[in-house]
């Protein structure tokens, strides 16, 4: 599974307790970054997406995180691959026609009498964040949620 540093992580790799969709290289050492392909939630948009990654435990693993906007967008840019790959891998949710997804990029933090904050929802169908003016009441709409996780200097990290 490349879990064990035997072998050079590559896009669309089933390994890390999900599916790879970014590899950036530093020598002998790599950052990877990983899609969770067995858990997603449609929950509200106040409802703090990295309090709900940080809770998870999933394919053996702990250390999710919820992805900012860069993440995002590199999620988005590799969608087919991970929804292809989670599917052949046993994975249980896909990005599908799901939209929007929600990260760690906020709004209205610390006003509307504590609702916030909410996260700008993101859309998968255009790979674009949506934008919010005007009141803080009005951004309360849900999305779905889907966890990273990143290995940073692998294989040094394991």
């Amino acid at each position: 599974t490349c879990d064990d540093g035997s072998c050079i992580p590559y896009v669309g790799m089933y390994a890390f307790g999900g599916v790879v969709y970014k590899v950036t290289s530093g020598g002998s050492t790599y950052d990877v970054y990983v899609c969770n392909v067995n858990h997603q939630v449609y929950t509200p948009n106040n409802s703090g997406v990295s309090g709900i990654a940080s809770g998870l435990t999933t394919n053996g693993y702990t250390d999710w995180i919820a992805p900012n906007t860069s993440q995002l967008d590199d999620l988005c840019q590799q969608r087919a691959v991970i929804d292809l790959v989670g599917y052949q891998n046993g994975g249980t949710v896909t990005f599908a026609s799901n939209d929007p997804y929600l990260g760690t990029s906020t709004a209205c933090n610390g006003s509307n009498n504590g609702a916030g904050p909410f996260s700008y929802p993101y859309w998968m169908n255009s790979c674009s964040i949506g934008s919010f003016s005007g009141n803080c009441c009005c951004l309360t709409s849900s999305g779905y949620f889907r966890s990273i996780r990143i290995l940073l200097n692998w294989p040094q990290n394991i």
